[in-house]
């Protein structure tokens, strides 16, 4: 649950309101994996990291847009979110393909984006604790 000091995630210094959806997972980190001749799958693991994800917003104003594309315009960048037990994380980010970008409204003469979807992936690997 997200509190209610936390309305805005920062990406890359910039601060962009908190995504309507953001859905966080604890993956295991496979260094190796092989095929046993039986079919068994063997991997290695050397501790976790934030699977793959899909930011998405339902609206954003066109200057939190323009902000949302100047953060992800690195190749690697810091992002700061609630984690799934609900502590302020700070973790770096790597853009993955495009932004979803659907066609602008407006709104008494405010551009508003809608359906506005970033695909990001988390390389840092943690230790198990």
């Amino acid at each position: 649950m997200r509190k209610p000091w936390m309305q805005y995630i920062t990406i890359n210094g910039y601060d962009v309101p908190y995504p309507n959806d953001f859905q966080l997972q604890k993956v295991p980190n496979i260094v190796n994996e092989i095929t046993t001749l039986t079919g068994k799958v063997i991997a290695d693991v050397n501790g976790w990291r934030y699977g793959d994800t899909e930011l998405v917003w339902g609206t954003l104003l066109d200057a939190d847009l323009q902000n949302l594309l100047a953060a992800i315009s690195d190749n690697t960048f810091p992002v700061t979110f609630l984690d799934i037990d609900g502590t302020e994380q700070t973790v770096n980010a790597v853009f993955k393909g495009r932004a979803n970008v659907k066609t602008p409204h407006f709104h008494n003469g405010v551009t508003v984006w809608k359906d506005v979807r970033v695909q990001l992936s988390f390389p840092d690997c943690y230790e198990e604790n």
